[in-house]
């Protein structure tokens, strides 16, 4: 990803693309860079500056039109915060232990 100048994720927009979490909307973030992806699987809540979800007939122009711009993404939109995430599973696990689950 360090390579890119903008992070994109063109996706189908379905039913089932809508019901998942991709982790890739998480790595994205966690780049630091401007990401363009269809409004789908985790994508579809980022809207701060340099996150854009977009509509198919829209892509490519909003792709030229990001990297035409300098500006770079604001911070992480607290859905996608990493430390929200890593304290979320770690109260999971803390559960899990705690009631001495087993896998």
């Amino acid at each position: 990803m360090r390579a890119f100048d903008v992070l994109m994720c063109p996706h189908r927009v379905t039913t089932f693309t809508l019901s998942l979490d991709a982790i890739k909307a998480y790595e994205y973030a966690a780049a630091g860079k401007p990401v363009l992806a269809t409004p789908t699987s985790g994508f579809q809540a980022l809207s701060a500056r340099g996150w854009s979800p977009t509509v198919r007939s829209d892509f490519v122009a909003r792709a030229e039109a990001l990297l035409a711009d300098d500006a770079q993404p604001t911070a992480l939109p607290g859905a996608v915060d990493w430390d929200v995430r890593g304290k979320a599973l770690g109260e999971v696990l803390s559960t899990l232990v705690a009631s001495g689950a087993k896998s």
